[in-house]
């Protein structure tokens, strides 16, 4: 009885958790989009005598509503992390890890190289996609020059595949390897550097609930390191069975 009781309460849960993804994906975003339509307005009825102050301040309420739009998206993947899967598809490491980097939106001087002997992957997409994409565009977006170097390379073990990305940025000193994977935490000013602080606490509970592992290796001078241990089919095949 007891047990049953348990699954109830945490079928509930997920119900609850489902209806605020919704609102936060859908309800809280349309007055959002109606204030940044009501800032463009403005931007267009000063354009001819707009001065440098103002405008650093609009600039200012479109970061902020930028940050706000992404912090929203972040919360709803974060609320997903464990139910929505996705599917089993076949994919080519190297063009795979291009495209997210393409899609980090890098400066045009970053560079990434990419290194592997592996031709396919058979693997969840939805996951493993949601932890490279933060960690290539975390490492573009803490760098603290316009031509980083991202190097990463993708290796095959025998009960994983291994994904090393190392970035020749400022680095993480050793007393934060543990807050960063903290909700809402970030080492930078939100005006300095955009972002949510949800980023690498998704990795985190990814990492968890898909068996793998990830290390980071850094001494806050000499760039960051991240190793990402990522289960072969099989466990991932166990992983979203014994989610249904």
């Amino acid at each position: 009885i007891e047990h049953e009781k348990l699954e109830k309460s945490l079928l509930q849960s997920n119900e609850e958790l489902d209806k605020f993804a919704y609102i936060a994906s859908h309800d809280l975003k349309s007055p959002l989009r109606g204030i940044a339509q009501v800032v463009s307005w403005v931007e267009e009825d000063l354009q001819d005598t707009i001065s440098d102050e103002i405008n650093g301040h609009l600039t200012l309420i479109k970061n902020r509503i930028n940050r706000l739009e992404s912090l929203l998206n972040d919360l709803l993947d974060y609320s997903r992390v464990g139910r929505l899967h996705g599917d089993f598809i076949e994919l080519d490491p190297k063009q795979f890890i291009l495209e997210i980097f393409q899609l980090s939106n890098p400066p045009k001087e970053f560079q990434c190289a990419i290194s592997t002997k592996i031709q396919t992957i058979n693997t969840l997409h939805v996951p493993l996609a949601l932890i490279i994409r933060n960690l290539v565009s975390n490492a573009i977006k803490h760098h603290n020059r316009k031509d980083g170097i991202l190097n990463i390379t993708i290796s095959d073990q025998p009960k994983f595949i291994e994904f090393i990305i190392k970035d020749d940025g400022p680095g993480i000193a050793p007393q934060y390897h543990e807050k960063i994977f903290e909700v809402f935490q970030t080492l930078n000013s939100r005006d300095k550097v955009e972002g949510s602080g949800i980023g690498l606490s998704i990795i985190k509970k990814l990492v968890k609930n898909y068996n793998a592992s990830l290390n980071l290796k850094s001494d806050g001078i000499s760039g960051s390191t991240f190793i990402l241990h990522w289960p072969k089919a099989q466990t991932l095949q166990e992983v979203k069975n014994a989610s249904k």
